[in-house]
């Protein structure tokens, strides 16, 4: 078929009412270059902030590049807030729950043709943290938990609030936390660990509050001094004067011998006390 100049605003018509069904043909336009003509119609074009978010996050669209359109219509599909919409925007469109979305732009030029352009829109599940939200630990000791994710896989990262009276809290890295805190007041103080986890472009924020207690150092009434020999064999405390219980080595005064004598009382476990001596 030989090249055939064209007019605009003519329309054309090609009929083939003899050709091989075996072979086939091609039809070639536009190989004038770079004066070849062009086909008029409607060119919608789509242009989005982002094609990649999280669950819950929002996508802006916006038909404004488009060319030969006077009018524009929006299908964002299901599960989309709008799903619809008209006009060259821009729109924001919120996708509550992951998966994969098409956005499809349909154009109408000012003779009724059509035309659309489409992007795939990519929803990431939302990360959730995994940490107990609150501790208790004895100065000098370790604070140590596990953090998780929801989905699995995500990296972690964490900060600490800022207290003076607390040494040993550190920024780091790491499905883990193991630090040895120390509290040098006289009261109970609190530091704030923020664990931030990452998955797949979708980040969340959790934090975990340790309260540190101090060491106390019990306290007793002097006992003695004792007469050798004296009976009945004096009673060493069962708790110090602040509550603390323990036990203590020896386990009892011996008055059948004479001279200064030390006593260990070392506290039971979790009560915050330090191993006392006395005489």
């Amino acid at each position: 078929f030989p090249s055939h100049d064209t007019t605009a605003g003519t329309s054309y018509a090609l009929l083939v009412n003899n050709f091989s069904a075996n072979t086939g043909f091609t039809l070639t336009f536009n190989t004038n270059n770079p004066n070849g003509g062009t086909f008029v119609g409607p060119n919608p074009q789509i242009s989005s902030s982002s094609l990649t978010i999280c669950a819950g996050g929002t996508v802006v669209y916006d038909a404004l590049s488009s060319q030969n359109c006077a009018n524009v219509s929006w299908n964002f599909t299901q599960n989309a807030s709008p799903s619809l919409a008209p006009g060259f925007g821009p729109h924001t469109v919120t996708y509550a729950n992951p998966g994969n979305y098409t956005a499809i732009l349909n154009g109408i030029d000012q003779n009724g043709c059509q035309s659309v352009d489409f992007v795939n829109v990519s929803v990431n599940a939302t990360v959730q943290v995994n940490i107990i939200p609150f501790d208790t630990i004895c100065s000098g000791s370790a604070f140590n938990q596990s953090i998780s994710s929801v989905p699995t896989g995500a990296s972690f990262t964490y900060s600490t609030s800022s207290n003076t009276n607390i040494s040993g809290a550190t920024n780091g890295t790491g499905s883990s936390i193991n630090q040895i805190l120390t509290n040098s007041s006289t009261v109970n103080q609190n530091i704030t660990y923020y664990v931030n986890a990452s998955l797949n472009s979708c980040s969340n924020l959790d934090s975990c509050i340790v309260t540190i207690r101090p060491l106390i150092d019990p306290l007793f009434n002097p006992l003695g001094p004792y007469c050798l020999g004296f009976s009945p064999t004096p009673a060493l405390p069962t708790q110090s004067l602040e509550g603390i219980t323990g036990n203590w080595n020896p386990s009892s005064i011996n008055t059948q011998q004479l001279g200064n004598f030390t006593y260990n009382f070392t506290p039971d476990i979790d009560q915050c006390a330090i191993i006392v001596t006395g005489k």
